[in-house]
């Protein structure tokens, strides 16, 4: 695939940007999903207060005041703690809506939205060599018994099994629900993280956070734009020449399957 080889071209260069990532989950508290805000809620008068209560508690509360973002806070918190990442990403996804400015929410978000997107990785993977090895079996495909003439083509030999068939039907449909499925928690994490920087327009950091998960899921035109962006916030930063380094890989990598010219018609 396409992906996997560039990342291991860029390997090297993405040795710091992954030092910078965990960085940023220290330091910003930006994509730890670990139901505390980090320092960036500490710039925006954020607490932690209520993160022991339960999720049953907040239920109440919440069905009591919908709209107090106490009560989808602890939802968030409580459902975060007990591994139920679902939940909490719908009621952090509220709580952000009534605190639209609350950088800690957005921050756990990404997080969670990240932690989803990669849960789904050993499933794809298992998937994909199921339908790979059942796509390249020859007896899917029907064999001649005699070379085919004009007018007249070889008879099949063998028609495709219809188990196998049926199976890497099957496969292919699941490898596709997959792959839609991390896509979308992945676009979910870059609009939470373009959210943090929309709040934190000079934080460059963001933006290393923003193009490393879009690179590692393969959204080239995403991390481009984040790296580039960084450039802008930081240009002599001593990791600089190591994004422009990556940048000017990313465009390279482009030319690596070309797109034909259109032909012009002589008339």
């Amino acid at each position: 695939m396409f992906f996997p080889r560039l990342r291991t071209h860029a390997k090297w260069v993405f040795v710091f940007l992954a030092i910078a990532f965990a960085l940023g989950f220290v330091v910003f508290g930006v994509g730890s999903g670990t139901g505390s805000f980090g320092l960036g809620d500490l710039f925006n008068g954020s607490n932690a207060k209520g993160t022991s209560a339960s999720a049953a508690d907040a239920r109440k509360k919440i069905a009591e005041h919908p709209k107090n973002p106490a009560g989808w806070h602890e939802l968030a918190t409580a459902s975060l703690t007990s591994g139920d990442l679902q939940t909490a990403a719908t009621a952090f996804n509220r709580y952000t809506q009534l605190k639209p400015k609350s950088v800690g929410a957005f921050s756990e978000l990404a997080g969670i939205y990240q932690r989803q997107a990669q849960n789904l990785t050993p499933s794809i993977q298992t998937t994909q060599s199921r339908a790979n090895a059942l796509n390249q079996n020859p007896f899917l495909e029907p064999q001649a018994i005699s070379p085919s003439t004009k007018g007249h083509p070889g008879q099949p030999l063998i028609g495709a099994p219809v188990i196998d068939s049926q199976l890497a039907s099957t496969y292919n449909t699941r490898l596709q629900q997959l792959q839609s499925k991390q896509k979308g928690l992945v676009t979910k994490a870059e609009s939470a993280y373009r959210n943090i920087a929309r709040l934190q327009p000079k934080n460059a950091q963001i933006q290393i956070q923003l193009g490393t998960l879009a690179y590692n899921f393969g959204d080239i035109p995403a991390a481009t734009l984040a790296f580039k962006r960084y450039l802008v916030l930081a240009p002599h930063s001593p990791e600089a020449s190591l994004v422009r380094k990556q940048l000017k890989f990313l465009g390279a990598s482009s030319q690596l399957t070309p797109v034909p010219k259109a032909k012009h018609s002589s008339g």
